[in-house]
């Protein structure tokens, strides 16, 4: 089990990474290329692991209420993040 000093440690990294993807200009494009390629780890455009997965259940039931097909995270960003549950987990 890890040590609460790593948890601490995984959790800060997390959050600079997070940071760092804030400021780059190709975050969407990262975002929606870690969302369609679930097999991808780490940060990736400011999202975790976790927040990809909600962010792709949520598109997929978008998708399928509005008969599309290719909705992106960046077309829905604003409502995922948002969402019914409030912000969405790191």
């Amino acid at each position: 089990f890890p040590s609460h000093d790593t948890t601490r440690v995984i959790v800060q990294n997390t959050k600079r990474a997070i940071m760092i993807c804030e400021s780059c200009p190709e975050q969407r494009k990262c975002q929606d290329f870690a969302i369609d390629n679930p097999s991808v780890h780490g940060i990736w455009g400011g999202l975790s692991v976790k927040r990809r997965s909600r962010a792709r259940t949520l598109i997929q039931r978008a998708n399928n209420m509005q008969g599309r097909q290719n909705l992106k995270y960046s077309e829905m960003r604003a409502e995922i993040e948002k969402g019914p549950h409030g912000p969405l987990p790191i």
